[in-house]
């Protein structure tokens, strides 16, 4: 994947590569549903089932959007939670241009993917993560776990960001928002970077502080549709006990 990330030019820094080529995405996917023609959830693959398996490791390292969770909601099933796709967790995490030791707020920790990518780049310690589900955190921790990193992960309301680890050089959401929650700015270092979707026309926002509670930028020419953020009162996650390593390719 990580080859095919590089030739199509969604990496284009070696460090990004790395992590890439690093961060074992079965992990963090162990199943995953299929979409029907209405593109609603119809049919689970599980990494737990033999005649699954070889469909579902095929999906894992291909660059497509992978849902890993709905709500029902009368006769429709919502999706509530996916593995982004990788080519675009590629492009926002080349637009967020991070550099060595700086400290990073991801919006929505999802299956936890996105902050191991972060992880590998800066550190575990440099990295926190919020989520406003607490079954998504305690699984996507488990999975850091498994992996070898254990980042600050918090279940909570993400447009309050976490102001606790604050200032943060780096803020990026992978939910989307009708604009940008004057606490990520508040939180936000002098001369940081927002890099969030919104909920208007799949716009990417590439956004600098440039002065106490302001930021500016612009949108990135590429689309990005990410499901809305969802409100929440923040509560403290506790870490879970480790849990058994998944099952290797």
């Amino acid at each position: 994947m990580a080859d095919h990330l590089t030739a199509e030019s969604a990496i284009t820094v070696d460090r990004w590569r790395a992590a890439f080529e690093s961060t074992p995405r079965h992990v963090f996917v162990p199943r995953y549903w299929e979409l029907n023609e209405y593109n609603s959830p119809s049919r689970l693959v599980d990494s737990t089932v033999p005649s699954h398996r070889h469909e579902w490791l095929q999906a894992a390292y291909t660059d497509r959007v992978l849902v890993t969770q709905w709500r029902a909601d009368e006769d429709r099933r919502i999706v509530t939670s996916s593995a982004s796709l990788p080519s675009l967790v590629a492009r926002m995490l080349h637009l967020l241009d991070v550099a060595d030791d700086q400290r990073v707020l991801e919006i929505g920790t999802g299956t936890g993917y996105n902050a191991t990518l972060l992880c590998h780049r800066v550190g575990s310690t440099n990295v926190t993560s919020i989520d406003v589900d607490p079954g998504l955190v305690a699984e996507a921790v488990g999975r850091l776990d498994v992996v070898g990193f254990a980042p600050t992960v918090i279940a909570g309301d993400g447009a309050l960001g976490v102001k606790d680890g604050a200032p943060y050089d780096r803020i990026l959401s992978t939910c989307a928002s009708p604009g940008v929650p004057p606490a990520w700015i508040d939180q936000l270092a002098d001369g940081g970077r927002i890099v969030t979707p919104l909920t208007i026309g799949g716009a990417l926002a590439v956004l600098d502080k440039t002065g106490p509670g302001e930021v500016s930028g612009h949108l990135d020419t590429d689309a990005a549709w990410f499901m809305a953020m969802r409100p929440r009162r923040p509560v403290n996650a506790r870490r879970p006990p480790r849990r058994p390593a998944p099952t290797r390719p």
